[in-house]
């Protein structure tokens, strides 16, 4: 399970925990994902996708099917790329 959201593949950041004293320990940002199902090719598709992103979709619906549409057709080409060429 990776925590890298499905739209615009944003994963974990790394920083320090900063104590009073000055010390740093390693620390991960996870994103806030959300599992959600949405209409993507005329079907319904389970995805993990970050608020950020949802927060934009809702705001702008025109960057949704854009959005969604882009991530459909690297998809696709992805696929075709690793199936041989017969």
């Amino acid at each position: 399970m990776s925590a890298r959201c499905d739209v615009c593949h944003r994963k974990p950041m790394y920083g320090h925990n900063v104590s009073h004293s000055n010390r740093k320990t390693n620390r991960r940002f996870n994103l806030n994902l959300q599992s959600r199902r949405l209409l993507i090719d005329g079907e319904m598709q389970r995805v993990k996708i970050c608020t950020r992103c949802l927060r934009t979709m809702v705001k702008v619906p025109k960057v949704r099917k854009i959005t969604l549409a882009a991530q459909a057709r690297q998809a696709a080409a992805q696929q075709a790329q690793t199936t041989p060429a017969s």
